[in-house]
């Protein structure tokens, strides 16, 4: 689900009364969630005081939404939009937690040459993605989306290398990786390897 307000703060989705809600949505999917969610422990937190809680070694996956460094782009889910300084934060929260935890920590972000700036070091994955749901109706539309991943002692790039090279996750295409800060050219060159090969 999704819970999402507009800039007057109050609730705006809209009553889900589609029959065909995609692939996801099932009676035993939910069943399923639900058994996760009984050794759960849901929070509203800010994500910094969220992440400054973890005091052991932790996996922890964020999804932030996608700040506007393009006009166009949806940057909130409330009054307040996620900005680049938000980025920064996110940025330097996850670093400060690897260091103190030996914990590994993977951030979904556009395909934005700010974002490798922001982020800094780490193992870097630009992939496509399409084919996303939304309100029942399968969407073609195509987007160019990186992936950060930053372990203290890179615990996860040899295994991201092996799975990306040889996986195609639905509609996830892997583009090209780099274990660096990359540059624009990369990111150029990762966008220009996706329609090369259409």
């Amino acid at each position: 689900g999704l819970h999402r307000v507009n800039k007057q703060g109050k609730f705006n989705v809209p009553y889900g009364h589609k029959k065909n809600h995609g692939p996801t949505v099932t009676l035993e999917n939910f069943r399923e969630i639900s058994r996760h969610l009984q050794s759960a422990k849901l929070t509203s937190l800010d994500f910094q005081k969220s992440i400054e809680t973890i005091k052991q070694r932790t996996f922890i996956y964020c999804d932030p939404v996608y700040t506007s460094v393009l006009s166009e782009r949806f940057d909130r889910y409330n009054a307040a939009p996620f900005t680049l300084n938000c980025h920064s934060r996110l940025a330097s929260t996850t670093r400060r937690l690897v260091e103190s935890t030996d914990s590994t920590v993977v951030v979904s972000l556009p395909f934005d040459e700010a974002f490798p700036k922001i982020y800094g070091d780490g193992f870097w994955v630009g992939m496509a993605r399409s084919g996303r749901y939304g309100l029942g109706k399968r969407s073609e539309k195509l987007h160019f989306e990186l992936l950060w991943i930053y372990g203290r002692k890179n615990q996860p790039i040899p295994v991201s290398q092996l799975i990306l090279r040889n996986s195609n996750y639905g509609s996830f295409n892997f583009l090209g990786y780099s274990s660096s800060v990359p540059k624009r050219s990369d990111l150029l060159r990762w966008r220009n390897r996706y329609f090369s090969n259409l």
